[in-house]
């Protein structure tokens, strides 16, 4: 009878001389009939000598220059120059924010109204288009996923005897898929969103349009967001809503958080807590608080009635409703008109004792304290940049930074060399960047619109959050290896660091564009970061 074949292993075993006698005599038998066998065994051996030449063959090694670390000269070194840079950046600092005629101070692109405005449009444009791409997003997954699965089914009805467990598998799937849930209900339009009157919802509401009317019920929390909220019925939980103009008219069971260029609450009971920033704030005759109320704006207006205590901050706060206990209450002028009442004591943070005003029929039946703050308007103002307090603080971000980079580039060395070769590398990166700081955010709201994804949205908004405060490292670091560029090599990464972040720190803190140097630096850094991770994944963007 003629032998089988062996196997790769035997032949492999025999090439290198591991069988034992009876077996190497039964296949030496078989090779002389199978000329296929011999050609592999002759090809193991072949590829065995080559093995061991090449392993013979000695290899030299390039040993990397050895780098000594931060020595006491160089720290000593990198202090000097942080002191010099501080010294040279306080008299810049102090003398371009000099430059600038108070006049002009409303200029400035971080004044809060205008924050607040881009917070607000942010807001809206998420709240108004996140949902369509979030169901976009789903029903392409769902018609991507039904023709895998319908390919699939055709492939294995092809098969003996796979009919009966495909059809099996498909009804065990439908049976599987969860019912839609009634906790939650969705009420979108790109015009009017609206509960009529004598109308009830039983869960959750989320109204989203142009303009939003809550004339019905909500025996669930209501979330509202429109460039026009008109509250006027009746909610058993919490009410968060958003918009331009916000005007809340109707009992709220539980709490109220509410933000608008104008928020206006008036006729209502509030069971818990109000929390309301805007431009404008008003809280109307009427209105009865049962917990605290909480309320930021240029002008804030409280004439209702507030259970517990309020915390109020503007420009301008005018108070004429009754606070059952304390009013603590920050701003440029307060006024207590009458029938004001405050049970507890006033704290008034003013810039001025004659920016507090009682008039008379306004009762405080306990301390009025008039607390002096010189602010940001006030007459001897003194440039930040001439206070201890500031550069304290500034030692104390390179402090955490200095630390924080250490640790990166310890763990990722690559990042050590990461640079960018040209210019249009640095337009690439920070064009990245941006879609990085934009996209994440985006991701991570719409991903806690669902249970399902509250995760991954808190892991992106980690992710996110991780990338904005390493950005700026990773360009320091490059900025100190530039800096340090010699045919010697360059020094230590922690004096790298330490030198591009105290240039970093300089350049972020000057006056008017320092804002817009950090935003840049930013969005550089977070590109490079994103970079580095598509390469380090194989792929290349």
């Amino acid at each position: 009878m003629t032998m089988r074949c062996p196997s790769p292993l035997v032949r492999s075993m025999y090439a290198d001389g591991e069988l034992t006698p009876a077996e190497a005599a039964a296949l030496e038998g078989h090779l002389e009939s199978c000329a296929a066998c011999r050609a592999r065994i002759g090809a193991l051996r072949a590829e065995r000598a080559a093995l061991r030449a090449l392993l013979a063959t000695p290899v030299t090694v390039a040993v990397p220059r050895f780098q000594r670390p931060l020595g006491a000269p160089g720290l000593a070194l990198g202090v000097l120059g942080a002191l010099g840079a501080g010294v040279f950046a306080s008299s810049v600092w102090a003398a371009l924010a000099a430059a600038v005629p108070s006049g002009l101070r409303w200029l400035s692109p971080l004044d809060p109204g205008a924050v607040l405005s881009l917070v607000l449009s942010f807001a809206l444009f998420i709240a108004n288009e996140g949902i369509a791409m979030l169901t976009s997003t789903i029903e392409l997954a769902a018609v991507a996923a039904l023709v895998a699965l319908l390919a699939y089914a055709g492939t294995a009805f092809l098969k003996p005897r796979a009919g009966t467990a495909v059809l099996l598998s498909v009804l065990l799937l439908v049976a599987a898929l969860p019912l839609r849930s009634h906790a939650f209900e969705l009420r979108r339009s790109d015009g009017a969103t609206a509960v009529a009157a004598g109308e009830t919802i039983d869960d959750t509401l989320l109204a989203v349009g142009q303009t939003v009317s809550i004339d019905g019920d909500v025996n669930g929390d209501l979330l509202a967001f429109a460039r026009v909220v008109t509250i006027r019925g009746h909610v058993a939980g919490d009410v968060i809503t958003g918009g331009e103009t916000v005007d809340i008219q109707g009992n709220v069971g539980g709490s109220v958080y509410a933000a608008g260029r104008g928020v206006t609450i008036k006729q209502i009971h509030v069971g818990r807590n109000l929390y309301a920033a805007g431009r404008d704030v008003a809280v109307e005759s009427g209105v009865e608080i049962i917990g605290n109320a909480t309320a930021a704006g240029d002008s804030v207006n409280v004439d209702g009635k507030v259970g517990i205590d309020l915390t109020a901050a503007g420009n301008a706060l005018v108070v004429r409703g009754e606070v059952t206990r304390n009013v603590n209450a920050f701003g440029q002028t307060i006024t207590l008109l009458a029938p004001a009442s405050v049970g507890g004591n006033l704290v008034a943070h003013v810039t001025a004792a004659d920016n507090l005003q009682i008039a008379p029929g306004a009762t405080v039946r306990g301390n009025v304290d008039k607390q002096i703050s010189k602010g940001p308007r006030g007459q001897s103002t003194i440039s930040k940049y001439l206070t201890v307090s500031f550069y304290t603080w500034q030692l104390v971000r390179l402090a955490a930074a200095f630390l924080a980079g250490v640790l990166l580039l310890w763990a990722l060395p690559s990042l050590r060399t990461a640079t960018l070769p040209d210019a249009g590398a640095g337009v690439k990166a920070g064009a990245i960047g941006l879609v990085t700081a934009i996209a994440l955010p985006v991701v991570a709201f719409i991903a806690c619109i669902t249970v399902v994804g509250i995760p991954l949205g808190i892991l992106s908004a980690i992710v996110w959050l991780l990338g904005l405060y390493f950005a700026k490292i990773v360009v320091a670091q490059m900025i100190g290896r530039r800096l340090f560029a010699s045919p010697h090599g360059v020094p230590h990464y922690a004096a790298t660091l330490l030198a591009g972040l105290v240039i970093v720190l300089v350049a972020i803190n000057l006056p008017w564009i320092g804002w817009l140097i950090g935003l840049a630096l930013t969005l550089l850094g977070l590109g490079m970061i994103v970079t580095y991770v598509s390469e380090r994944s194989g792929r290349t963007l």
